[in-house]
């Protein structure tokens, strides 16, 4: 297989490639082309490109400058860290993201045209989910059209082959797991039937330490697990999220980034500390290069552990707010995107790598919003150390409440896995039945393969180094957590109108069932007395 740096080109030619990548790491890919690329480079470098992409068992030169473009599907795993996000940003001067380094790799692969780089748009480029500043994945799903041969999945290897070939050119904290064909409709993010989140929490942070028994941690574990049990439905998640975000009259008018913004959970900022959110019943501005301490705007360019931590003790609130709403507030109202639904909220047995002692969280629902896993996971954790009261968490569902909770960190969160809807390969025709067996987005038992070896050879050894390093972090956070505890006064006054909201709630119920019932009785009289007749 041909590689890029060791084809040989002599000379003025070789000058001009090296000036390419030179001024391409500067974002200046159309400079090089209009001051810089003789048509000699131009026809060398997608030779090559078409070269790599030619499949394997392919020795037909005449074969290998045939290409198509090809919807596919790519399976992404990577590690966040040192990147700005998933999604590409053209406007940030510094920084790299995570498809920024995927476009350049496929491009130098040959699957995208020259005249399409730096435009994705035009390759239809698309992601079932988006993560932010330093989030990991294992099972991000990217689309687009990729400039490919025809022959390419005659191996019938599920795109392993092809994914290797592309792989070269990513750093060993990312990796395709495989590439394969999609129907032209196929949306990745509209598709995708449901996500699963893992969380990686350190023991200690729910009072499981070295000293205790067996018995100790298993009922340690099994009081978590019955607090995490209870969000598993459909509720309100308004409280857990940025309200703000989700109000039409805040939202974006780019599409995209509101697509985006509203099913993922993956918005997170890494390497700073989130005690309380703010009550955000105003329109936020959230970047990821800020700050935020509390959700509330506050931002310092300053992200390191002690500056973090200075900040973090000098603006915290004296204690989180909590309120209820007797009247339904317009400039606060909750509507259906706030729903969402939890299939199931699971931990693990207690877990060690390289010394750390950890519990393994997995969210499994069908969308997530911004922050709302790590409230989950801070407001679990509060309940654990009896920062917050165990009812916070059905009062927090309620419609009518206000709550702050508490954000964790997040180093521990990253995308495990996903589940997509069926999807057509081609335009069904009019009047014709439906078909019983569509194709589904799914990973072959070969790619799963891959993606746990990822996981086990860079993520998790990655992650759980992390997490070592920002024990301090933590054990900061933690304490500031204790110093904020609940008011008593304004926890007793929400519970009171949550009690009587509930029993109001219950005697309608039975009214209505009431009603239903003997609506029911007449009926059934009504039947006999045309029977009888």
């Amino acid at each position: 297989m041909a590689s890029f740096q060791s084809t040989r080109v002599g000379g003025s030619q070789w000058h001009s490639m090296s000036a390419f990548w030179m001024t391409f790491r500067q974002g200046s890919l159309r400079k090089w082309q209009r001051t810089v690329c003789s048509p000699w480079s131009r026809k060398c470098l997608c030779t090559i490109a078409t070269e790599q992409l030619q499949p394997l068992n392919s020795s037909s030169s005449a074969n290998a400058c045939k290409t198509v473009k090809k919807k596919v599907a790519l399976w992404v795993g990577y590690v966040g860290t040192n990147y700005k996000g998933l999604q590409i940003q053209r406007t940030t001067a510094d920084g790299q993201t995570i498809e920024q380094e995927l476009e350049t790799a496929i491009f130098r692969a040959g699957g995208i045209l020259e005249s399409n780089f730096g435009a994705l748009e035009k390759i239809g480029w698309m992601r079932s989910s988006r993560t932010d500043k330093g989030v990991h994945s294992l099972s991000t799903v990217i689309t687009m059209k990729l400039e490919i041969n025809p022959e390419t999945w005659r191996s019938g290897d599920g795109g392993i082959e092809l994914a290797d070939r592309i792989n070269q050119y990513l750093p060993r904290t990312i990796k395709i797991f495989s590439i394969v064909p999609v129907g032209k409709s196929f949306d990745p993010r509209r598709g995708c039937r449901s996500r699963l989140y893992r969380y990686l929490l350190p023991a200690a942070s729910v009072g499981i330490i070295e000293s205790m028994s067996s018995e100790e941690v298993q009922q340690r574990i099994f009081q978590l697990r019955a607090i995490l049990s209870s969000y598993v439905g459909r509720y309100p998640y308004h409280n857990y999220t940025v309200r703000s975000q989700y109000r039409a009259q805040y939202r974006k008018k780019d599409s995209t980034s509101k697509k985006d913004s509203l099913s993922n959970e993956n918005s997170h900022q890494n390497g700073k500390l989130f005690i309380f959110g703010a009550d955000d019943s105003h329109d936020e501005d959230e970047s990821a290069d800020d700050f935020p301490l509390d959700d509330s705007g506050s931002s310092s360019c300053d992200t390191s552990a002690s500056s973090s931590m200075v900040q973090a003790a000098n603006s915290i609130h004296s204690a989180p707010k909590i309120r209820w709403l007797d009247e339904i507030d317009m400039k606060d109202r909750i509507s259906s995107c706030h729903f969402r639904s939890i299939y199931s909220f699971a931990c693990g047995d207690l877990q060690e790598c390289q010394g750390l002692h950890y519990l393994e969280l997995n969210v499994h629902g069908e969308s997530f919003m911004l922050h709302q896993i790590r409230k989950m996971v801070g407001t679990a954790v509060a309940i654990m150390r009896e920062i917050l009261p165990s009812d916070i968490v059905p009062i927090s569902l309620s419609c009518s409440s206000r709550v702050v909770l508490p954000l964790a960190p997040s180093e521990g969160l990253f995308l495990a896995g996903n589940e997509f809807h069926p999807f057509r390969t081609s335009p069904r025709p009019s009047g014709s039945e439906k078909p019983d067996n569509l194709p589904k987005l799914h990973m072959s038992p070969e790619v799963l393969q891959r993606k746990e070896q990822f996981w086990h050879d860079v993520l998790l050894p990655h992650m759980v180094t992390l997490l070592r390093e920002n024990k301090t972090q933590w054990e900061e956070w933690l304490e500031l957590l204790e110093r904020a505890r609940m008011n008593e006064a304004e926890m007793h006054e929400t519970r009171k109108a949550w009690n009587d909201w509930r029993t109001q709630l219950e005697k309608r119920k039975a009214m209505e069932n009431d009603a239903v019932d003997e609506i029911s009785e007449m009926r059934t009289i009504s039947l006999g007395t045309e029977r009888d007749s």
